[in-house]
């Protein structure tokens, strides 16, 4: 009698709102226990995100002191929705992307700008009759009101060229007037961002801002966000508690945004997660400092908590951010990774010979049984200077390259996955680990040849042409991406231009 429960916690926790064990066990039932009732995955995907919205958006603004309510939370995300125990596991991440997505319409998620502007907007103007009836503003909303419409509800509408009327487009031919409207739809985004998710523009911006862009439609930025505001909280009341518990959290989500806080959703219906390294140095920083305030904060008794585990943990991610710079031709960000590796252990020989040497002796070990994180960062690298190399000419490496990636895939795959997967490579728990690798080909070359990449405009010519030749299936995929992108970005740049966010 799910339903009926979800009726008698409602009454439980309505009667007593500040009982914050009641909230942690509800949520918890509903996320873990519950959901695993339903083979469906899409039952279950329900149940998950009932345990998750009763914590974000109710249990915790009606308990905002209580630590354990930000933890469990956090847990949920990045345990539940972000690991892969649970075989649902692929439809939680899409269920969640997508809602993002639908928020974010069609704003950058990891824009600081936007993120600054809607906190700004949202704190100038509680509500949107405050909104509206500000001086400044209420001209130009009333203007709109006047050609009926609204300038928070309608703005899908201007997304739609051919169906707005000739008034509107008038009034946003005026800048002033089309400034109040990017103003509203802001702060809109910040209004769903509250009531739908619990996130505050103001702290999402904060993280932003200390550690990089943050994709918001992973479930590693959502377990940041709670583990860190936990841990806020336990830094205002601790009194002379020291304690890993809190900050384990922070570190595990900061972590795991570089190693998979690129979220790509594939024609598949999939969302897979490819390595972030924007975040890489912020991380490194965040690492250190904690371990410097641990090692240098003593209990009441005047010992200091194990460090282990935490210690144990960055290394394996400077090993992870020395392998990728190492296989991207990044010499110097390797070698800078080992001498932390050297910090850290400095009386382990394991770090004392040269970079090649290291590689060499730990490269084995990694090949043979990496993680999926491995597997798609070896193939996104070495696709990459595949298609370098094609760029410059030297279709020889290009073949090589693109073969190692192949053969190298497959054997993965037949390798990790038991026959019984096997037989059904359509089933999630199958598909839903792995990137596609005709998803990452285009992917790479996206990157190449995107407004953001660092390649030289010739040589960017001379890869399109060379793509025509050798993968004519990936270059006609990429052009519709292309003009998908192109034709997103004349939209917003229509509406916002001159201050887009």
């Amino acid at each position: 009698k799910f339903y009926e429960m979800i009726e008698i916690y409602d009454i439980i926790t309505k009667l007593q709102p500040n009982h914050h064990m009641a909230w942690a066990f509800q949520s918890w039932d509903l996320t873990y226990n519950v959901s695993v009732e339903f083979d469906n995955v899409e039952d279950r995907t329900f149940w998950v995100f009932a345990g998750v919205d009763l914590l974000r958006t109710k249990g915790i603004p009606h308990n905002p002191h209580i630590i354990e309510l930000y933890q469990e939370l956090a847990w949920f995300f990045h345990h539940k929705i972000g690991d892969d125990l649970d075989y649902g596991h692929p439809l939680y991440r899409r269920h969640l992307f997508l809602q993002m997505d639908n928020i974010l319409q069609g704003l950058p998620p990891e824009s600081f700008n936007a993120l600054s502007t809607i906190a700004e907007l949202r704190k100038a103007y509680p509500t949107r009759d405050a909104f509206r009836k500000d001086p400044e503003l209420a001209e130009y909303v009333n203007a709109f009101k006047e050609a009926e419409f609204d300038v928070f509800d309608d703005y899908h509408r201007l997304f739609r060229p051919d169906d707005i009327p000739e008034d509107i487009k008038a009034l946003m031919e005026d800048l002033p007037t089309a400034d109040v409207v990017r103003k509203a739809f802001l702060w809109t985004i910040g209004e769903r961002l509250k009531k739908e998710v619990g996130l505050d523009a103001q702290i999402m911006f904060n993280l932003s801002n200390r550690y990089g862009p943050i994709d918001w439609r992973t479930p590693y930025a959502h377990a940041l966000y709670w583990a860190s505001q936990g841990y806020r909280q336990w830094m205002m009341t601790r009194g002379q508690e020291v304690t890993l518990k809190y900050e384990r959290l922070v570190y595990f989500s900061l972590i795991e945004l570089v190693k998979r806080g690129k979220p790509i959703l594939t024609r598949d219906g999939y969302v897979h997660y490819l390595i972030d390294t924007r975040l890489q140095d912020a991380v490194i920083s965040h690492m250190d400092e904690a371990l410097e305030f641990f090692r240098t904060t003593p209990r009441p008794d005047g010992t200091t908590v194990s460090l282990s585990g935490m210690i144990s943990g960055y290394t394996n991610f400077l090993h992870d951010c020395l392998f990728t710079a190492y296989f991207e031709k990044d010499q110097i960000k390797a070698r800078r990774m080992l001498a932390k590796l050297r910090e850290l252990h400095e009386e382990s020989p394991r770090y004392r010979g040269s970079l090649d040497l290291f590689v060499k002796n730990e490269f084995s070990e990694w090949i043979d049984a990496p993680s999926i994180n491995d597997a798609n960062r070896f193939s996104e690298n070495h696709l990459a200077s595949a298609y370098n190399a094609l760029a410059l000419g030297e279709i020889e490496e290009y073949q090589w390259r693109k073969q190692l990636v192949e053969v190298f895939y497959r054997r993965y795959v037949m390798r990790r996955w038991p026959d019984s997967a096997k037989a059904n490579p359509k089933s999630p728990d199958y598909r839903g680990h792995v990137f596609p690798i005709g998803e990452m080909r285009k992917l790479v070359v996206f990157r190449l040849l995107g407004p953001q990449s660092t390649m030289r405009p010739l040589v960017k010519q001379s890869l399109a042409a060379q793509l025509r030749q050798w993968e004519p299936k990936v270059w006609r995929q990429l052009e519709i991406e292309f003009r998908k992108q192109q034709q997103q970005q004349q939209r917003l740049g229509r509406q916002f231009t001159p201050t887009a966010p």
